[in-house]
């Protein structure tokens, strides 16, 4: 049977390298869509000045968390559709787009379980002490390490969404005493529900063995965590951050470390990417520090470039 197809009606550019081992699985929904497709650079950290050379004629682009400024917006006339590979929109001039008539959309509840088995995973290292027993055998002392019993922590979640509640779930039933705290208070119930307390701010960081963030970057939640929160926070705590680097003002939280004033810290994300080599975090123990690796699942990336193929294709449709 031959496959009807609509003659390039849309250019579209995919710079979510993520998104690249699947493109052969989605040529024929290409193609009967009209879409030329168009691939960036192999490299996850494709800049603003690469953007604008590849922009131009593009009704679409698929962007990772790729600089899509209001400059790269100007340079692409043509464009109706910007869809993020994943959820998080904060690497987009949405309010430019919007002047322009440009839909922006997202990936939904994208990475939720294995985002939610990393903050896990890292609170179970902290706690079980399983880095510094390591540590104490390779250099030839015989001696078991201080560690608690999950059941015998506090753990806070800052941002009760699709994964601040996947760990809330987790978590209360690991036996954790669990808090939340979220700027909407719309989900206070979802707490509730999940024997989770709902509290302030400033008691979920005096009361918390483990802070783990799991809000959106807006400009309200950038620099949450600062030195005077952190100071708020017992000297045996440790901050989790598998969402947006820029919450944490990562300067306070490297003098919290060294002088003591907070116990360690997991962090997936950064302000910058790739962290750079004069960081002060890469010198401090207790410092768990992973390149934006939160959300790696070969399930999941193909099941998010699926989902994503559909809402591109959709909100292309929806504009003619």
């Amino acid at each position: 049977m031959q496959i009807q197809t609509k003659a390039n009606r849309f250019d579209v550019l995919i710079t979510a390298h993520h998104l690249f081992p699947f493109l052969d699985e989605f040529d024929e929904r290409f193609t009967r869509a009209g879409c030329r497709v168009h691939v960036g650079p192999p490299d996850k950290h494709v800049s603003e000045s690469e953007l604008l050379a590849l922009v131009p004629g593009m009704a679409a682009i698929v962007c990772g968390d790729n600089p899509i400024t209001r400059a790269v917006l100007e340079a692409a006339p043509t464009l109706r559709v910007i869809c993020k590979w994943g959820t998080g929109i904060d690497s987009i001039d949405v309010a430019a787009a919007r002047e322009r008539g440009i839909s922006v959309v997202n990936t939904p509840d994208a990475f939720t379980r294995p985002v939610a088995d990393t903050t896990l995973g890292y609170i179970v290292y902290f706690a079980r002490s399983l880095g510094r027993n390591d540590r104490a055998v390779r250099q030839g002392m015989w001696v078991a390490q201080p560690a608690r019993s999950l059941d015998e922590c506090t753990l806070g979640v800052i941002g009760v969404g699709d994964i601040g509640g996947m760990v809330l779930r987790r978590a209360v039933n690991l036996g954790m005493r669990c808090l939340a705290y979220d700027s909407d208070s719309e989900t206070m119930g979802l707490c509730t529900s999940l024997g989770a307390e709902w509290t302030s701010l400033d008691d979920l960081l005096g009361e918390s063995d483990f802070v783990s963030l799991h809000c959106a970057l807006t400009p309200e939640s950038r620099g949450i965590i600062n030195r005077a929160r952190l100071a708020q926070m017992r000297s045996s705590s440790f901050i989790i951050n598998t969402s947006r680097g820029a919450l944490i003002d990562e300067d306070a939280l490297a003098d919290a470390i060294r002088s003591k004033k907070v116990a360690g810290a997991a962090l997936d994300v950064f302000e910058s990417e790739p962290l750079g080599a004069s960081s002060p975090l890469l010198h401090l123990e207790n410092v768990l520090l992973s390149p934006h690796a939160a959300n790696q699942s070969p399930k999941y990336h193909r099941s998010v470039s699926r989902n994503t193929i559909d809402i591109l294709l959709a909100a292309l449709d929806s504009t003619g």
